[in-house]
């Protein structure tokens, strides 16, 4: 019988002050089991930022559940939702894909430095090109 391998995020609790998620549609999937995990974690008292893109309202995978968790943890965990075609009423998001802009109006300031880490994951189609955001979106 063949069994399912587990595999536990790589932040260490309280390791930065704050952390910084940049995911585009499934590429959310990594980055939701490093947050449960986070912010499930009673000793971990890092804060989360969620730069989630998607083309439209529907795309957005695992919407309950992140829902779900900032109302948990509304001080520790914020989602900002963007999307490339947005409904055309109704939707209080962000519009287009992770730009410099939304980077610099949601995630704490790379002043910050070792206190804050960035991680990105999902199709490079929903950022748009950044200079150094390859390079841990140190902007």
């Amino acid at each position: 019988m063949a069994t399912a391998a587990v595999v536990r995020p790589s932040i260490i609790a309280n390791e930065f002050e704050d952390v910084a998620l940049i995911g585009g549609g499934s590429g959310i999937t990594p980055l939701y089991q490093l947050i449960d995990h986070a912010l499930n974690d009673p000793t971990n008292r890092t804060r989360f930022t969620l730069l989630y893109a998607n083309v439209t309202e529907a795309d957005i995978l695992l919407r309950d559940e992140l829902a779900a968790l900032q109302r948990a943890h509304p001080t520790r965990f914020k989602i900002v939702h963007s999307l490339d075609n947005p409904p055309v009423s109704g939707w209080s998001g962000a519009s287009g894909y992770v730009s410099r802009e939304l980077i610099k109006a949601h995630v704490p300031p790379a002043e910050k430095g070792d206190k804050l880490k960035v991680l990105i994951c999902g199709r490079t189609s929903s950022f748009t090109p950044t200079p150094g955001l390859d390079h841990s979106v140190r902007l």
